[in-house]
């Protein structure tokens, strides 16, 4: 059985494949690993990443993909990660980073999420719409 993702928000506990994958991608990309003093630190969440290796993609994604992996293999059987330098400023203070992200559930059902991460001067500015596309 496959882990359920707790919420704060009127939507409980959160049980389908694909919502909970598109909020596990959020929380991801929005949680401050400082933010926890029980846990300074060891929360897996990429603005320290972020921060860490601000003008280096190669690094960053070497930092990023293996963190997410861990993160969704938390709540699903398997999680297939791809990250990939998409275009970068020449003075890395923007980079944009192209995500596929395939999780399995206990039934060994894919789910895909795929989109574009973009950084630009040590945060996260947007990411392409929904990540998750059905």
């Amino acid at each position: 059985m496959d882990t359920i993702l707790p919420t704060m928000s009127s939507a409980g506990w959160v049980t389908n494949p694909s919502d909970k994958l598109d909020r596990l991608l959020a929380n991801f990309y929005t949680t401050d690993g400082a933010q926890s003093v029980l846990y300074d630190r060891i929360l897996l969440a990429a603005p320290s990443d972020v921060a860490e290796h601000k003008n280096d993609p190669v690094e960053l994604i070497g930092a990023l993909q293996p963190k997410l992996t861990a993160y969704l293999e938390k709540y699903f059987q398997r999680a297939n990660v791809d990250m990939a330098e998409y275009n970068s400023g020449s003075n890395g203070a923007e980079i944009i980073i192209s995500l596929k992200v395939t999780v399995f559930d206990s039934e060994a059902i894919g789910y895909t999420a795929a989109g574009l991460v973009t950084k630009k001067d040590s945060k996260f500015m947007y990411i392409s719409e929904r990540f998750n596309n059905g």
